[in-house]
């Protein structure tokens, strides 16, 4: 599977693993699970994605990254993608820290750089 979503240890965090080949139904699935998790839950929501396995992003990408829960929900807290390619990171449309293990993203409309 190109991509898994999923809640660990009944904690606040989402953990994202995306890899080649992935499809726009791959995020559109990821949406719904990340939607499912924040409407649950009582706190914010943070997201840390990991693509050091995704090189390719799918045509039509951009149509679809307006629906991600991470931008609009009022539970979504911050995100870390770690081992994102420059392409990646412009698609992902965030401000970005360098740091050692990769980069570290806060959502602009959210909160400031670190």
């Amino acid at each position: 599977m190109p991509m898994t979503t999923e809640l660990r240890d009944h904690s606040n965090v989402i953990f994202i693993e995306a890899s080649d080949p992935l499809t726009l139904m791959d995020f559109n699935d990821s949406f719904a699970r990340q939607k499912e998790i924040m409407d649950k839950s009582t706190e914010k929501v943070h997201l840390f994605v990991t693509v050091q396995g995704l090189r390719n992003m799918p045509n039509g990408i951009l149509r679809v990254r307006d629906s991600a829960p991470i931008f609009s929900h009022p539970k979504a807290g911050n995100m870390v993608i770690v081992g994102a390619s420059a392409l990646i990171r412009a698609l992902a449309g965030m401000s970005n820290v360098n740091h050692p293990y990769g980069f570290l993203w806060r959502l602009r409309v959210k909160c400031r750089c670190v």
